[in-house]
């Protein structure tokens, strides 16, 4: 029998794991074999994949080089971006984020919701590139919802024994805070070719000095924070990009406050009273599982902001404003019924009815191009995945022995730190125990932190 192969690749372990397992038991249970597992580790070996629909994170014009490579060696594209749901305004999103070379590479862009799909189909027209666009969702926020979050009761349980009530900051402070540093963060820029000219630079350097503004005006609000609300764990949860050692020093002399990026976010703003933020995705994760969060907004500069997150939220402009709202929240003696769930709904498609998961899968479904007729047997498919995650793992140790210090690895590392089986295996067992429509699966380890899933035969 002919396969499907659907190859999911993961960025940030802490932001896409579950929705992307979820997303694959889906895809399982309609027939395709599918690989799942960290960017550093599926990306590379993509030649030595049998072919199949590949995804690929975005349309900006640092993913367009893999995307052509990836079609050169006879793959199908299909893109998620998943920095898609929260961007600065609509120019600055096509400027930096769609590129013609990425659209005229893919075969279907998979939209968070209608406001997206509107800007890129805009530009597919534009470039005549011809690219399927669809608003479908995104398997992260699949997981939002009632029946799914259940997956998450035990580490809630688990979170609110060890820190009680919290009140949650999480920060976004990914270009003035980089794990690697500033220099860093600067030549990622340029490489993504979003520093080409002079103004691009201005616009970005202006970028990095507000945020360190905004950070400066956070690492005050902490102990004032802290000493408001004695009761309340104050719990920093800082971006994936950023350095927690920052964070660690300003809060070293608060007793109640703590420096915490482990697992997914949501168990964490499902154990929370409150969050605080500036611009940060996470605002509308909060509104989708009941938790109130302000937006503090020290120094407002529009075209250097989000403003989704904003929007969802209570604005405060000072620190005086910040506490009095935050006690008001805090005592429910204030509920923000400036946004409602129907706003949402144009920016996020399935936030009811069909999954995102569903619908993304029943487009590959009609998508999948017949002309595949490559149908390794189970054996040979596994051990060609063995054999090539044991030339990765030598290529591996080799550069970690003459470059030990390489930052790029060291980034990726940081993003994406081990995956085992058991782990993947306890997220699957959690979501057939929620939709009984997943049929049995089985679950194989093809690289350190890659995965093969597919229906049990």
């Amino acid at each position: 029998m002919q396969k499907r192969w659907l190859f999911l690749p993961i960025e940030s372990k802490v932001r896409e794991l579950q929705g992307k397992v979820l997303l694959a038991c889906v895809a399982a249970k309609h027939g395709f074999d599918v690989v799942v597992g960290s960017k550093s580790e599926i990306m590379p070996r993509s030649a030595f994949f049998p072919k199949g629909i590949f995804l690929n994170f975005g349309l900006a014009k640092n993913f367009a080089k893999y995307s052509i490579k990836l079609k050169k060696q006879g793959h199908n594209v299909i893109v998620i971006d998943e920095e898609g749901l929260v961007t600065l305004n609509d120019d600055l999103y096509i400027r930096y984020r769609v590129s013609e070379n990425a659209l005229a590479a893919t075969d279907i862009v998979f939209c968070w919701g209608k406001k997206q799909a509107l800007l890129i189909e805009s530009e597919n027209k534009a470039y005549g590139t011809g690219s399927k666009v669809i608003a479908t969702g995104n398997s992260r926020f699949d997981i939002l919802r009632p029946d799914y979050r259940v997956i998450f009761y035990d580490d809630v349980s688990n979170i609110n024994k060890q820190y009680g009530q919290i009140i949650l900051v999480n920060t976004n402070f990914g270009y003035a805070n980089h794990f690697m540093g500033e220099e860093f963060a600067l030549q990622s820029l340029k490489q993504k070719g979003w520093m080409d000219s002079p103004e691009d630079e201005k616009y970005f350097i202006r970028r990095i000095e507000w945020q360190k503004k905004i950070c400066r005006y956070f690492i005050e609000m902490l102990p004032e924070l802290a000493r408001k609300f004695p009761s309340h764990s104050i719990v920093i949860r800082p971006h994936p990009s950023e350095k927690h050692e920052l964070w660690l020093n300003c809060t070293s002399k608060i007793k109640n406050a703590y420096v915490v990026h482990s697992g997914n976010v949501i168990p964490w703003l499902m154990a929370s009273d409150l969050l605080i933020h500036n611009g940060c995705t996470t605002a509308i994760e909060a509104f989708l599982v009941d938790t109130p969060a302000i937006s503090y907004r020290p120094l407002i500069i529009e075209e250097m902001e989000s403003k989704l997150p904003n929007d969802i939220s209570l604005e405060v402009r000072s620190l005086n404003e910040l506490l009095e709202f935050s006690f008001e929240l805090l005592n429910k003696n204030l509920i923000n019924e400036n946004f409602k769930k129907e706003q949402l709904s144009f920016h996020v498609t399935a936030l009811d009815g069909d999954t995102a998961s569903e619908r993304i899968v029943d487009e590959l479904n009609s998508f999948y191009n017949t002309k595949f007729v490559e149908s390794l047997a189970n054996r040979t498919t596994l051990m060609n995945f063995l054999f090539h995650w044991q030339v990765m793992r030598v290529k591996h140790l080799l550069k970690k022995v003459l470059n030990p210090k390489d930052e790029s690895r060291m980034y990726q590392l940081y993003k994406f730190p081990e995956l085992t089986k058991k782990e993947v295996d306890n997220i699957i067992k959690k979501f057939s125990n929620i939709n009984s429509s997943l049929p049995k699966l089985l679950l194989t380890k093809i690289g350190d932190t890659s995965y093969y899933i597919r229906k049990k035969q």
